[in-house]
């Protein structure tokens, strides 16, 4: 009995065997198959990150907590962009966590060095520095409405299929549309480049969160000026756009960008020609710089660069006179003894006589070099650092000092110690960026006569406006900005 029920449980464990072995093969097989799947995704979505999407939106890597994270070094030099890790979310003046795309969290891990990808065709670069709150985002119908009506070639306007006379290019005259945001903001901002898709007049869109741009966290920067963010009604936050502005120049692929915000429409046609000289090495500039501030602003930018403190730059000035060459002296920085000996001929007489407010064009490499300066260590900002304070932190702990530096103030005066301003703007007697008058009386949108002659339908003018500004510090709110452009942008329709 034994004897023959032992073949057949064999042979029963052999069937059963067989089946279980036939089954693991198959596992084994789905196994793989499904570990290979793993794999490309984790692969495509890691290059997906690391990179620009479709749409040139590039994403911040940094880590959401400052204090663990492993942070990189800013970087001025021509062939490379600034770099950062800041942390801080939100429209500049509402801390708030932010979701960080592409570095798995509590790793100490930081983005890859970013740098921008080959020039595009095209003579200038419009950088617009803008936030979601509710009176700046509506107004970006207006400036986009106007991209979209006024942005031609630069193929003589002609719009045939034809090759361009001369054998010339049809190079677009705005290479791109680069967006400046709060990091909090990237996804809003990310869906509505992507709303604008890759073949409008400027081409892509290409949404840059702040962190990218400015080396110091900007809840970091702000907190360095306490007395200066209770002093001023409107907080800090315009004071990181400024700043923004100057730091696009290591953003930008073109030699020179237009700064914009959500006040700015486009007047008319625009061409590289209105914008440059002929020899495309030289920007238009506004030529003068109005209002009640403009000297205190222009004369503590200059101060900015030799110090934190208002007089820092005579102070330096006097120094030269004085210096002995001993260390720590001005001699022994041979090109702060040059700049320090311009500074009586650099005062807010003369760079007002130079550059204006927003919009303005600013040479990429001159807003890089400015920066460099700042950023450089030196006995001359009146401490030395336990850790090395950056060009934007130092700017903001001067707000306490006093100083009330703007962007195109520090552009300015580094020009123009620098002596590069005649190599890099001239004026015309003809044309401007924008009406002063009207740029600085924002309560004339409401007028239909002067809405009018700025868009060019009136009589008199006596020098042509690129741009036109509906100044919201003026009174006008997004629904009355809209209605005083429309006509002007969409006709009758």
């Amino acid at each position: 009995m034994r004897a023959a029920t032992r073949p057949r449980l064999r042979a029963a464990g052999d069937a059963k065997g067989g089946t279980r072995r036939v089954r693991s093969r198959i596992l084994l097989v789905l196994a793989l198959a499904l570990t290979g799947w793993v794999a490309a995704f984790a692969r495509l979505r890691r290059s997906a990150l690391s990179g620009a999407d479709d749409f040139g939106i590039r994403r911040s890597g940094h880590r959401e907590d400052p204090r663990t994270t492993t942070r990189r070094t800013a970087t001025f030099d021509a062939g490379r962009p600034i770099h950062s890790a800041n942390t801080d979310g939100r429209e500049h003046d509402t801390p708030t966590s932010r979701r960080v795309v592409g570095v798995p969290p509590n790793t100490g891990a930081t983005a890859a060095p970013y740098t921008p990808p080959a020039e595009p065709g095209g003579a200038v670069t419009f950088v617009l520095v803008s936030t979601m709150n509710p009176d700046s985002a509506p107004r970006v119908a207006n400036l986009l409405a106007s991209m979209r009506a006024f942005l031609t070639t630069n193929d003589t306007n002609d719009t045939s299929d034809k090759e361009p006379k001369g054998g010339g290019s049809s190079e677009r005259v705005v290479a791109e549309l680069l967006v400046l945001v709060p990091d909090a903001e990237l996804d809003w901002w990310a869906l509505a480049a992507a709303a604008l898709g890759a073949d409008a007049p400027w081409g892509k869109t290409r949404v840059v969160p702040e962190s990218r741009a400015l080396p110091t966290p900007a809840a970091a920067a702000r907190a360095l000026a306490p007395r200066a963010a209770r002093r001023e009604a409107r907080g800090l936050g315009y004071r990181t756009q400024m700043l923004l502005k100057l730091a696009a120049g290591a953003l930008v692929r073109t030699p020179f960008y237009v700064t914009l915000d959500c006040d700015v429409v486009l007047r008319g046609a625009l061409r590289a020609e209105d914008m440059l000289d002929a020899s495309r090495r030289r920007a238009l500039a506004q030529g003068a710089m109005g209002g009640p501030h403009a000297a205190r602003w222009l004369s503590h930018s200059l101060d900015a660069l030799f110090g934190e403190t208002p007089g820092a730059a005579a102070e330096a000035a006097k120094a030269l006179e004085s210096d002995d060459g001993t260390t720590g002296s001005v001699s022994t920085n041979d090109r702060l003894r040059s700049f320090a000996s311009k500074v009586a001929s650099c005062g807010a007489g003369t760079t007002s006589r130079g550059v204006g407010v927003t919009p303005a064009i600013l040479s990429a490499a001159l807003a890089k070099r400015a920066l460099a300066f700042l950023d450089e260590p030196s006995a001359r900002f009146g401490r030395v650092d336990a850790e090395r304070t950056r060009w934007d932190a130092r700017l903001f702990r001067s707000l306490d000092s006093g100083l009330d530096w703007t962007e195109y103030g520090i552009y300015a005066a580094f020009a123009c110690v620098e002596g590069t301003f005649g190599e890099t703007h001239f004026v015309d007697a003809t044309r401007e960026l924008y009406d002063a008058e009207l740029q600085e009386d924002g309560s004339k949108f409401a007028d239909a006569g002067a809405m009018r002659a700025a868009f060019g339908a009136g009589e008199g003018q006596k020098k042509r406006a690129l741009f036109v500004v509906v100044q919201s510090i003026g009174g006008s709110d997004p629904v009355g900005a809209a209605s005083a452009v429309r006509p002007f942008l969409l006709g009758d329709a």
